[in-house]
């Protein structure tokens, strides 16, 4: 239904360019030729023009604008005819006949040839000698005659072709239904009108029915992610250029949930190799986006605490280093072992140390700042990245850290203690890239181990 209204609308507004121009090029000849002026018939047709093109422009009864519209067309074709009554006035009323059929509706037609007929009927026996002259009422059969069969060639064309849309409808809908049922949505970008038409899966993916982007222009643009829309408007002129890469991009959601897509298209051109539109296809890819991400944490972070993992720091650290190089700043590096961990294992069972693991992790982030890097790197091995930091700063961080694990841990009434020892390295002091800041951290904390642990440690040549 909404797509016969759609055509339909798009009819109306072919017929009203079509009045509109005739009503022009007759007023004109009626003032350059016959210097005929009537300001009643210019004020009429002005009221007539605007209530059609209010009725166009409103979209919301095409159907009953289309049986009004046809019904204007034959009364104005008929005082047209009756201002010059002549045989070429007269076949105006044929060339509304065939207007009428670009709409293919049965009911049209029937209309536009039961009013042609009483305009035959009519201007036949009023002004037969003006408009037929040398006529007689044979004649007039066969103007009748020649008026069915053409009613008739049209009912039959327009069947014809009414069976040839339903059929290619029946497969755009078997197409829709596979389409349907897969997180496929097909697209297309009209460079004319710059309009963008959706299938009907659009609305199962955005929350948006594909009449929001035939209503809405720049519909398209705004289920855009905020932060994608440049990116993806970019890649939307490359593929213009003939750049059809695929390009992923999220969208918002009528719910405000992010999904993210991945659109192909492929560039449309006429006859005269114009580009008149892309076509293209919009994919849900969030499930793999998900899995993606999921990969990333596990391959980033360790799965016992949910830190960082080695990998993760050292990307960390290395992007740290080159702000505090621009800035220079300070910068410093924390080694930390947990004292007798291997003993809480062996008499505990690993499950309870891996208990302990994690407690001692959330102790820890307690602590540092959002932007601060703490990380396990394997075992009962951690590791903090302070960024934009004191040698003052770090020491007050090495302490806190001392306080919150001083704590006993508690596992089924039972009191678990672990201690740490603490290396700290100080960027530039200590090393100018990771792997020397890492290995005195980890010096300096070794120190602290054969100084009877449970403490911290700055490093120096000393501890080397």
């Amino acid at each position: 239904m909404f797509l016969r209204n759609h055509l339909i609308h798009g009819r109306n507004r072919l017929l009203l360019t079509y009045i509109s121009v005739l009503y022009l090029a007759n007023f004109s000849l009626n003032l350059l030729i016959y210097r005929n002026f009537s300001i009643v018939s210019l004020s009429m047709g002005v009221i007539f023009a605007a209530i059609l093109f209010i009725l166009v422009r409103n979209k919301k009864r095409p159907v009953l604008t289309m049986y009004f519209m046809i019904c204007f067309l034959f009364c104005f074709t008929f005082f047209l005819t009756l201002t010059h009554l002549s045989l070429v006035s007269y076949m105006l009323f044929w060339l509304a006949v065939i207007l009428s059929a670009l709409y293919l509706e049965r009911g049209i037609i029937v209309l536009s040839g039961f009013l042609k007929g009483l305009a035959t009927l009519y201007f036949f026996n009023k002004y037969q000698l003006q408009i037929f002259p040398g006529a007689d009422p044979q004649s007039l059969a066969f103007l009748l005659l020649f008026d069915a069969f053409l009613i008739i060639f049209l009912l039959i064309v327009t069947a014809v072709f009414k069976k040839l849309l339903d059929k290619a409808e029946e497969g755009q809908q078997q197409l829709n239904s596979i389409l349907n049922n897969t997180d496929v949505v097909t697209w297309s970008l009209n460079l004319q009108t710059g309009r963008m038409l959706f299938s009907p899966n659009i609305e199962k993916l955005s929350g948006r029915s594909p009449e929001y982007f035939i209503k809405n222009k720049e519909g398209w643009r705004s289920i855009i992610h905020p932060s994608d829309l440049s990116y993806a408007s970019k890649e939307m002129h490359k593929q213009l250029l003939g750049d059809m890469k695929p390009v992923e991009y999220r969208i918002v959601t009528m719910n405000g949930e992010d999904r993210w897509v991945q659109s192909r298209g492929s560039l449309v051109k006429d006859e005269s190799n114009k580009l008149i539109r892309i076509d293209g296809v919009l994919i849900d890819i969030t499930p793999q986006k998900k899995l993606e991400d999921k990969m990333i944490q596990m391959a980033l972070h360790d799965p016992l605490t949910g830190l960082p993992n080695r990998v993760h720091f050292n990307n960390r650290v290395t992007e740290a280093l080159e702000r505090v190089k621009r800035k220079k700043q300070q910068m410093s590096i924390f080694f930390i072992d947990l004292d007798g961990f291997k003993k809480i294992n062996d008499t505990y069972g690993h499950d309870v140390g891996d208990v302990v693991l994690k407690d001692v992790a959330e102790r820890l982030r307690a602590i540092f700042r959002e932007n601060d890097i703490l990380c396990r790197i394997g075992g009962d091995e951690f590791m903090v990245l302070l960024e934009i930091t004191s040698i003052q700063h770090a020491e007050k961080a090495a302490k806190r850290i001392l306080e919150e694990l001083a704590s006993p841990f508690q596992f089924q009434e039972r009191s678990i203690y672990v201690s740490p020892s603490i290396g700290i390295s100080i960027y530039p002091m200590d090393g100018l890239d990771i792997e020397s800041l890492i290995k005195k951290a980890d010096d300096a904390m070794y120190a602290v181990k054969k100084k009877g642990k449970n403490n911290y440690q700055f490093y120096s040549i000393h501890t080397a």
